[in-house]
């Protein structure tokens, strides 16, 4: 039996029931002739419609930031920018204006809506998970048994302040992305009644890593794995903020065997489809799973620049029981000319003290432009189309940073030592990614509100911290 989902991508759109009520002009119709469209919503969509557009899409895009360079590739590219978000829940009665035969591909954040998902699923074929999956997955507390079983570990979410007061907790949302408003506490004394909105968990002082996954009704692949970057001061993070990845890396056997164990399990039980990632920490040869996020996640650009692969063909086709080349209605292209052996995908933000001129910062980001070196090369991408300013929650709260925009840097593939292991090898990457960035030193000339002109990033302060974290993966990769 076909389902909806699988008619709508492989039977194709029948143009003249595209747009209902005139929701969209004669020109918009023109985009969507050669290119089948597909509604895209997420956070932030940038990386995600570049990669259905690389095969063959025409994305009508939604999300919270309506950066620049998103509505530039979809002018050039035939896709549309179809408005800028201020809630997931709008999504449905926004969407009422588009055809119901218009498939959608969500992104992230949206996982911590169930039921908008299901109101949407009702109203048009969803290219992803069922509802019924995303809560299972959702819940890790329910897949404990399952995971200790293939040798992957849940960190407590129940403190007992009876136990080990040396212990520390983290007091974080239960519906959350990003790292946000994740707390760190000191000792148990400061364990205190939470909020429903909130929950414990046990703070594994190890090394934060994800892995991403295609899960199909017959398989499970892991497609790679990268290191996560958080609350780093030099990018103006805070706490716990995602500030981006480092990849691929290269596990022990051991560990990958795992960690492919526990993912097929996972899907097996919760039949979980479609791409999908893990953010683990990996501590002294363990590893301890954080949460499961059943979407295509922010790390997909690691593997298509690093490899001849397009991760939003490859999800569509798992979610349809389809083959993924039928989903390259143009001619397979990777992001760039050459495959990179490292990608490193920094995300920037804005300092909490202080606001960026909308015009004069844009100006300044773009004349740096895409930065070629014999060795890789670095750009700028997620430009924000509006004022940079950090977000208030209470006059007495401190400001929150907000991302500002995301710096790439791909490290050239190069012929590997025979000596050199694959943490080596990253190291080097590394260590060459850093040299790239300080002698171009992008985002030096930011203008604030009130005509200041500063560096936004020190990148030498940015190397020492990059190092650490290599330090740590070091460290508990080959611990045990």
């Amino acid at each position: 039996m076909t389902t909806r989902v699988e008619h709508a991508i492989c039977h194709g759109l029948n143009i003249s029931t595209f747009i209902r009520g005139g929701g969209l002009q004669y020109a918009d119709r023109h985009f969507f002739m050669s290119r089948p469209p597909v509604i895209i919503c997420g956070a932030s969509v940038r990386s995600l419609a570049a990669s259905a557009i690389q095969c063959g899409w025409a994305p009508i895009c939604f999300d919270f930031f309506a950066d620049t360079d998103l509505i530039q590739l979809l002018q050039r590219s035939g896709g549309k920018f179809a408005g800028q978000l201020r809630s997931f829940r709008d999504l449905p009665s926004i969407l009422d204006a588009i055809s119901g035969e218009v498939p959608l591909v969500w992104c992230g954040g949206m996982e911590n809506y169930p039921s908008t998902l299901a109101e949407l699923a009702l109203m048009r074929p969803v290219i992803g998970p069922t509802v019924d999956s995303v809560m299972a997955v959702r819940n890790t507390e329910s897949l404990r048994g399952t995971l200790n079983d293939c040798g992957v570990y849940l960190p407590e979410n129940a403190p007992d302040t009876g136990g080990d007061q040396e212990q520390r907790w983290l007091i974080k949302p239960i519906h959350s992305s990003g790292g946000q408003h994740i707390r760190l506490l000191d000792s148990a004394g400061d364990l205190a009644a939470v909020s429903p909105d909130f929950q414990y968990q046990r703070f594994i002082d190890g090394c934060p890593i994800s892995a991403t996954f295609v899960a199909t009704a017959a398989s499970t692949r892991l497609i790679g794995c990268s290191l996560i970057l958080s609350g780093v001061q030099s990018l103006n993070a805070s706490g716990f903020q995602f500030c981006g990845n480092i990849g691929p890396v290269v596990l022990p056997q051991l560990l990958q065997d795992r960690l492919i164990r526990a993912a097929q399990a996972v899907t097996s039980r919760t039949q979980l489809r479609g791409a999908f990632g893990v953010d683990m920490i990996l501590k002294e040869g363990e590893l301890w799973l954080l949460e499961i996020n059943p979407r295509i996640t922010a790390s997909h650009e690691i593997y298509e620049l690093s490899s001849n692969r397009n991760l939003f063909a490859e999800h569509v086709a798992a979610v349809s029981n389809t083959d993924p080349n039928a989903h390259l209605r143009s001619p397979a292209v990777t992001h760039m000319p050459d495959q990179w052996s490292t990608v490193l995908r920094l995300i920037v933000y804005s300092r909490s003290e202080e606001a960026l001129d909308a015009g004069s910062h844009f100006s300044s980001l773009n004349s740096t432009g895409e930065t070629f070196h014999e060795t890789g090369r670095y750009w700028l991408a997620d430009l924000p189309g509006e004022q940079v300013k950090p977000q208030i929650s209470s006059p007495s709260s401190p400001a929150i940073p907000v991302p500002c925009c995301s710096v790439y840097v791909a490290i050239r593939r190069g012929l590997k030592k025979a000596d050199s292991t694959p943490s080596v090898f990253l190291e080097n990457d590394v260590r060459t990614a850093c040299r790239l960035l300080q002698s171009g030193r992008p985002l030096n000339k930011i203008t604030k509100l009130g005509g200041q002109v500063s560096p936004l990033v020190d990148w030498r302060r940015f190397e020492q911290e990059l190092k650490s974290a290599m330090q740590q993966f070091r460290l508990h990769v080959h611990s045990k």
